[in-house]
């Protein structure tokens, strides 16, 4: 670091000016890992140390009167300065590196200049050894040939001088690149380029012929010169590219700034490319030259700068047909926040556009991940809500083999085309669907927009006729909307004439839980709006998922008091609302009893693999309550965890446990239901 001892005493005495960012990172990385301090508590540190930087030099005011009213340097200048001595550093290390190597091809072509003449002197002298020019009158083939050798040399001999010359000057430039290379390093907010390419920065000239020089004949050696003569005049030309002009000190125009800032977005080093991206897309974000420069950094090998080029070309409102398909590029990404940052904005930068409805259908394709067709899903539903082609295209997807894509296709063909027979069928369609969470999601889909419908009606007959408590819940939520219009009628001859549903079945001993529609207990806790619509429990291992907040340790509190008949005191810490939602909780059971209920908290994270047998007392009916286990542990750990509870599943146990985010693939026996806001019933 360029800051010294008295330097940092002059901080804490307020007699030097406040450091610059660079320095204090660097400075807190230094003392945090002298200190061992935890990642989490050195980024607060670093956090702190932002806002103190900003709050010095903000309060920070000159002295005399005159300099009170220099004009306060603007964020946006800042970062214009500091990427102006970034471009700076790395225009003279690429100039000294494209030095080097015209150093290098000078002395080449000294070398092969010298080999000529060397050449030249031996056909001269062969010539007058074989002429005899002492002492016998000369032939005219061999005089010409003497004098055209003689020519020859004078020539080379002249390049030779000018090669040389052009020599001594880049060695001079070279000595000049290098001391601001080094001056410019020194600049504290300046970072190291990364190591430049190996191989010539210079294209490479065309060399002189290999054989040359094996049988030196005039013919070939003017042929030599004329190609000599051709790359001397060439480098030349060239050699003021090489020279690095002086950065004046005076202040900057905003053209200045702007050519800056473009030049900047090319920079090897990430940061000060995303910076100067940043800085462009604040004060440019209409200048054709920052679309252009979007364009191309729509390219960039740093995802977090793709995902900042997708932003910014959402932004642009010329209706450019580059910039849509620079987004369309993007939306193939391999990085999968740049592809939804930039498939949501090919839906809300250009809708109903034919060429971006077709890029997105492309990404519906079996070969793209799950995740990609989802969004894809959602964004053609967005862009495109009256386009017949997109809805084809969607309802093809109820027949997909990933069940989370069946589900959103089934929220976006009801939300986007309630009305639409062709919708309507593919929904229908779906009745039977192998997955629980499709088969939940039916009801509602199709009976909303569509009362009255006579295929609807039989659709739900056989729905209110599913094994599952919870998709005849949904069936009853959808008869509900029927009850309030001209379908009143034919919702209650429904309820009439369906079939009594199958006895409870599952692998466990809960079925489904849910609250009754007007529990209120005077909290937006997303929890609730989830239970009103009911969870379905019946799987070996239900794993329910959501932020700290959402309520799921009260979901596992009120389980607990349920299930639990030898003990119905409160757990430690218990909220009051766990209670009130126990009371209200309407629990199916399967014909299964536990023997055991075990709940565990946050000091199960601390046990390792292999702790849940011993907690069964023998017992292999054993239902588990487990909050929040792996948010200390590995994939591995986790993977190991979730081997232990299918293997007890198999002998009679069940699980409810709750995570605040899972990555990693889960196995077959395990059921996700995710607690998210907005899932309320209307």
């Amino acid at each position: 670091m360029s800051y010294s001892k008295s330097h940092l005493d002059r901080l804490y005495k307020g007699t030097a000016p406040p450091p610059s960012r660079r320095f204090v990172k660097i400075f807190l990385e230094i003392t945090s890992r002298a200190a061992a301090l935890h990642p989490e508590h050195h980024q607060e540190l670093s956090r702190k140390a932002e806002a103190l930087l900003a709050d010095a030099y903000r309060e920070r005011r000159p002295r005399s009167a005159a300099s009170s009213q220099a004009p306060v340097v603007s964020p946006t200048d800042s970062t214009v300065t500091v990427l102006r001595a970034q471009l700076d550093l790395e225009r003279a290390l690429r100039t000294e590196d494209r030095l080097r190597w015209a150093l290098s091809d000078a002395e080449l072509m000294m070398t092969t200049l010298l080999q000529i003449i060397s050449a030249l002197r031996e056909i001269i002298t062969d010539l007058d050894n074989r002429q005899g020019r002492t002492l016998f009158p000369a032939h005219a083939t061999a005089e010409d040939q003497y004098l055209q050798a003689y020519s020859y040399r004078q020539t080379t001999e002249s390049q030779l001088d000018r090669v040389n010359d052009r020599r001594r000057y880049l060695e001079a430039l070279w000595e000049q690149a290098r001391a601001d290379v080094l001056r410019f390093s020194k600049h504290p907010d300046v970072t190291a380029p990364s190591a430049l390419p190996p191989g010539p920065a210079l294209p490479p000239q065309q060399s002189l012929p290999a054989n040359l020089l094996a049988q030196p004949a005039l013919t070939d050696i003017a042929a030599a010169l004329g190609r000599a003569e051709q790359i001397i005049a060439a480098d030349e030309h060239a050699i003021h590219n090489l020279e690095l002009p002086a950065a004046p000190n005076v202040p900057l125009r905003p053209e200045d700034e702007l050519a800056i800032l473009l030049s900047a977005t090319r920079l090897s080093d990430a940061n000060s490319r995303a910076m100067a991206l940043t800085t462009l897309l604040k004060t440019w974000p209409c200048h054709p030259g920052a679309r252009g420069a979007l364009v191309h950094l729509a390219g960039d090998s740093d995802a977090k700068i793709r995902t900042t080029v997708a932003q910014g070309l959402i932004r642009d409102e010329s209706g450019n047909g580059t910039v849509r398909d620079a987004l369309i590029r993007l939306a193939h990404d391999t990085d999968s926040a740049v592809q939804a940052t930039a498939v949501q904005g090919l839906a809300s930068a250009w809708p109903r556009d034919i060429v971006a409805r077709d890029a997105l259908i492309t990404l519906l394709s079996q070969h793209h991940s799950d995740g990609t067709r989802r969004c894809s899903i959602e964004a053609l539903a967005e862009g495109w809500p009256e386009d017949l082609i997109a809805r084809d295209a969607l309802s093809a997807l109820t027949r997909d083999t990933e069940f989370r894509v069946r589900e959103t296709v089934v929220k976006s063909l009801s939300a986007t085309w309630p009305t639409d027979r062709v919708a309507r069928d593919a929904l229908v369609g779906l009745i039977h669907d192998r997955d629980l969470s499709v088969r939940e999601l039916v009801p509602e889909a199709i009976a909303a927009g569509r009362q009255g419908d006579p295929i609807v009606a039989d659709a739900l007959r056989t729905l209110l006729s599913d094994p599952n408590p919870t998709v005849r819940w949904a069936v009853e939520r959808a008869l509900a909307l029927w009850d309030e219009s001209d379908a009143g009628p034919m919702a209650a001859s429904i309820r009439a004439h369906v079939a009594s549903p199958a006895a409870l079945s599952g692998q466990g001993f809960l079925a489904a839980a849910r609250v009754p529609r007007e529990f209120d207990p005077g909290t937006s806790l997303p929890l609730l709006g989830t239970l009103r619509r009911g969870i379905a429990l019946d799987a070996g291992i239900t794993l329910l998922i959501g932020p700290n907040g959402y309520g799921k340790t009260i979901m596992l509190n009120a389980l607990w008091l349920r299930t639990n008949a030898s003990h119905t005191e409160a757990l430690p810490g218990m909220s009051p609302l766990s209670s009130e939602v126990a009371v209200k909780l309407e629990l199916l059971r399967t014909n299964r009893v536990p023997e055991q209920v075990v709940y565990e908290d946050a000091h199960y994270r601390r046990r390792r693999a292999g702790a849940l047998r011993g907690q069964t007392e023998g017992s292999p009916n054993c239902l588990f309550l487990i909050d929040t286990p792996f948010s200390h542990y590995s994939p591995a750990e986790t993977h190991s965890w979730f081997e232990e509870m299918q293997e007890l599943t198999e002998e009679g146990c069940q699980f409810v446990v709750t995570a605040t985010e899972i990555t990693q693939p889960l196995p077959p026996a395990v059921r996700s239901i995710r607690i998210a806001a907005g899932t309320d019933l209307a």
